[in-house]
């Protein structure tokens, strides 16, 4: 079993802005704000979508597209709205879980604030995948009407050009959604099984990482512990109305190794000193969050290996 040592460490305490992470919650949105704003998209969508297939009368004349294009237009309000219906039930599960958790087990809050077991982590990128299919439909579905605006009305002149160029965000979608298909063909899920739970600031962690491939030697393998907040922001200055999440890496210790050789089992030791910092304490079901995670990258001949896993670190009460 191969084992990473902790004078490998390099660590850095910039807060700064991450791209490599997936965040916990996109939206800076209640539950009944989320109910609340999706219920006018789905009327909306469900009214549009009936009209094209004449269940609500209208007079053709007053339409310049064949019913399909307005079915496909109600498609863009019906499934966000859907969406965000769904996520205001999801987020008010949530509110109510904390809730509970606060008031039942304050003192231990790894009960109802970490998603997975104290066995480990195990990846789920069924749902990763999911989720990157639904946002390209939704772009996809967005453009067939512009499209057909441009290429077959007959009063698209001009705009082709530009058409063609945003038709590119749902085709780039579709070969990252290829990409991951192909990833998790070949290395499936992997998991990180825990010596330890929860894992406490200022203490050492134990763990052993199991899915790595074994066929081939590992070229070059990278880990980082980092801790994230994730923090709503917003967006276009002062006099903005919108919202966003942006991830600030606030601690990461990264390790490297070369030419990596591991046993037929594809484990991997990994032992780590956390930092004791009180600021560092894992909040995972919060609205904005602050999250431990550990990432995982080996280089390959061909195609890479990627992993990250949600880690249990929180402050000993």
């Amino acid at each position: 079993m191969l084992k990473f040592s902790l004078k490998d460490g390099n660590i850095s305490r910039a807060h700064s802005v991450t791209y490599s992470h997936t965040a916990q919650f996109n939206v800076a949105i209640k539950s009944f704000g989320a109910f609340f704003f999706g219920i006018p998209f789905f009327c909306a969508g469900l009214a549009i979508i009936l009209l094209s297939m004449g269940v609500i009368e209208y007079d053709p004349e007053d339409m310049n597209a064949p019913p399909w294009v307005l079915g496909v237009g109600g498609g863009m309000f019906f499934l966000p709205g859907i969406i965000f219906i769904l996520i205001g039930f999801q987020r008010r599960k949530e509110e109510k879980k904390i809730k509970r958790g606060k008031r039942d087990a304050s003192s231990t809050p790894w009960e109802w604030d970490y998603p997975q077991g104290p066995e480990g982590y195990r990846e789920k990128k069924e749902i990763h995948m999911i989720k990157h299919t639904i946002l390209t439909l939704i772009v996809l579905i967005f453009m067939i009407p512009f499209n057909y605006w441009a290429f077959f009305s007959g009063e698209g002149d001009g705009i082709e050009g530009i058409v063609l160029f945003f038709d590119l965000i749902p085709t780039l979608g579709v070969v990252r959604l290829i990409y991951l298909l192909v990833q998790f063909k070949k290395f499936g899920n992997s998991s990180l099984q825990f010596e330890t739970y929860p894992f406490f600031l200022g203490e050492k962690i134990s763990l052993v990482l199991w899915g790595l491939p074994v066929d081939k030697p590992i070229q070059k393998l990278d880990l980082k512990l980092k801790c994230i907040e994730e923090e709503f922001e917003w967006v276009g200055g002062k006099n903005a109305e919108t919202k966003q999440m942006v991830p600030y890496l606030v601690y990461c210790d990264s390790r490297t190794v070369d030419d990596v050789t591991l046993g037929d089992g594809g484990e991997l030791a990994i032992e780590w000193e956390l930092p004791p910092d009180e600021d560092f304490d894992s909040q995972i079901a919060e609205r904005p969050s602050i999250i431990w995670e550990l990432e995982v990258t080996a280089n390959l001949k061909g195609l890479n290996y990627n992993a990250y896993f949600l880690l249990p670190v929180y402050l000993k009460r």
